[in-house]
């Protein structure tokens, strides 16, 4: 079974805050993939997605380049990626 995430959880696994998530959701950026009773929620694939994100847009790299980046990577990871 694939493990899901909270908002809150992946604020706090990977220092984002919530609001900047709910943002990067909103705008199509990045965000969870998962609906679940009226919620969203996050896989580990869109975690390592969120981190790439996090770290790429620190370097100063330019929001259009981290989105083309995040979308090749989210193409490159198998669709069942998960922690074992």
């Amino acid at each position: 079974m694939i493990e899901l995430y909270s908002i809150r959880d992946v604020s706090r696994i990977l220092a984002v805050q919530e609001s900047r998530l709910r943002y990067w959701t909103q705008t199509g950026f990045v965000g969870p993939t998962v609906r679940k009773g009226g919620r969203f929620y996050y896989t580990f694939t869109d975690l390592i997605a969120v981190k790439a994100a996090k770290d790429q847009l620190a370097t100063g790299m330019t929001l259009a380049r981290v989105s083309k980046n995040v979308e090749a990577l989210k193409q490159a990871l198998p669709d069942d990626t998960h922690p074992t």
